[in-house]
């Protein structure tokens, strides 16, 4: 259906908490799940918990790319706060 996987986070950068989350995959029920997960969570201490997490609970096709993705997102917010 899509021929990118996005994540898109809406994050406080001062403390690194993810506010909403929002992903560019097929299903309602998997947008709820991801943005369930994600949101509350902390970029930069809870990103191996949330792969974690993903590995063990999230079952689609789409996986591993949504992994690939998340950490990609995760990468860039380091980044940006340093």
């Amino acid at each position: 259906m899509y021929t990118i996987l996005s994540v898109v986070c809406e994050v406080d950068m001062e403390t690194g908490v993810i506010v909403a989350a929002e992903f560019t995959v097929a299903t309602d029920l998997a947008k709820d799940y991801l943005n369930r997960l994600l949101s509350g969570r902390n970029l930069a201490t809870d990103e191996d918990a949330i792969i974690e997490e993903l590995e063990k609970c999230y079952f689609s096709g789409t996986q591993k790319a949504l992994i690939q993705s998340f950490r990609d997102m995760a990468k860039r917010y380091r980044a940006q706060v340093g």
